[in-house]
């Protein structure tokens, strides 16, 4: 799955989310044998959230039904026990990251652009997509919490 939001850089949004529940509902048949994520976009995997998406509800609340829904979307792919991979190349932030640690492997290229991180902590904002619990696992409680 490419993402190529309408953005000089890829948000996960709400539309984004939900076309991606849409194909892989649609798409995955028992003859595919993993699935790969990537962007289209030269400088960045997925850069955050869409903050437009989040100003525009006016009941915040929504917000843990939203990302209750992501997280079991991302449960029913691992239910068909296939390896799921993202490429990363360049800013892969926020939810960007949590997507990717959601995914069995991350390759990621030595691009000087490729930075991982959830900047969202430095605005006293607690990652909500499984980021808190994700990432020390993968890299170890100090290099969780760097900067």
């Amino acid at each position: 799955m490419k993402f190529d939001g309408p953005k000089s850089v890829n948000t996960i949004s709400f539309d984004l989310k939900d076309e991606a529940k849409k194909l892989w509902e649609c798409e995955i048949s028992e003859d595919v044998r993993g699935v790969v994520f990537l962007s289209r976009k030269t400088d960045g995997f997925i850069v955050g959230a869409d903050i437009q998406d989040m100003n525009n509800l006016e009941d915040k609340p929504e917000l843990n039904g939203i990302i209750e829904d992501g997280i079991n979307f991302f449960s029913k792919m691992k239910e068909k026990k296939i390896p799921i991979v993202v490429k990363i190349n360049g800013a892969t932030l926020g939810v960007g990251l949590e997507w990717a640690l959601l995914c069995d492997y991350r390759i990621a290229t030595t691009n000087p652009k490729t930075k991982l991180g959830l900047p969202e902590v430095k605005l006293g904002l607690l990652p909500g997509f499984g980021g808190t619990q994700n990432l020390h696992p993968l890299v170890g409680i100090q290099n969780a919490m760097v900067r």
